[in-house]
């Protein structure tokens, strides 16, 4: 049997109050990078959205972690830009200067 993995935009949102490192699982860089909490999303493409959803749970821990696909598709890109760019003015950059989506209230705008 053949495991093609899916692949697609997805959002993930947390539940805790407490601000976890986005490199928690890393503790060489752990405390250099961004730390998120519930107040917090991330919308994101992936060429296989469970490796993805279990890359999330090894870094929050899944009791922590909401991850929803959006959309499956092959051609993730394109998507992925229209997407970030609607949500532009809830992003915020990290130390490296990459943008990042945050703000609850994006979700529920995307939802709407």
């Amino acid at each position: 049997m053949t495991n093609n993995p899916k692949s697609g935009i997805y959002i993930v949102t947390l539940i805790n109050d407490q601000p976890i490192s986005v490199n928690a699982n890393d503790p060489r860089i752990a405390d250099k990078a961004i730390k998120v909490t519930k107040k917090n999303c991330k919308i994101g493409k992936a060429k296989d959205l469970a490796s993805r959803m279990n890359s999330y749970y090894k870094v929050f821990v899944e009791r922590n972690v909401n991850f929803r696909p959006v959309v499956e598709m092959l051609e993730i890109d394109e998507a992925e830009k229209v997407i970030l760019a609607s949500l532009d003015q809830y992003r915020i950059r990290g130390k490296t200067g990459r943008k990042k989506t945050s703000g609850y209230r994006t979700l529920n705008q995307v939802n709407d």
